[in-house]
């Protein structure tokens, strides 16, 4: 999140101390639709970081931005599953274009996850 917030100040040699994935460095790179989810009410990482993520990224499908979640509780949001399964579905439609893989990238836990 400090990466986003003041990219000037920030380099890959700080990257860890601040952003322990760097995934705003990543994101950019997955040619495979990408799904973000992030907790609007994330007092640990805002949303605005999954925001900049979502920009960042080269294909994406909507965005799943659940208004009530916060840093750990995605998982309890009947919202998180139903944007999941839909996820699935809109990658069977990719699936005649030549992917590697899709990928989940949860901002809330930062990580980025092959599925």
């Amino acid at each position: 999140a400090m990466r986003v917030m003041f990219p000037d100040l920030m380099n890959k040699r700080t990257c860890k101390y601040f952003d322990s994935f760097c995934n705003i460095d990543k994101v950019d790179a997955i040619r495979s639709p990408v799904l973000v989810i992030h907790g609007v009410a994330d007092d640990v990482i805002g949303v605005e970081h999954g925001i900049e993520l979502y920009r960042r990224c080269y294909k994406t499908v909507d965005a799943c931005w659940i208004q009530a979640a916060g840093h750990n509780d995605l998982i309890i949001y009947p919202e998180y599953y139903e944007r999941l399964q839909l996820f699935i579905k809109e990658l069977r439609a990719y699936a005649n274009e030549e992917l590697e893989i899709g990928w989940i990238l949860c901002t809330t836990n930062l990580f980025i996850k092959k599925i």
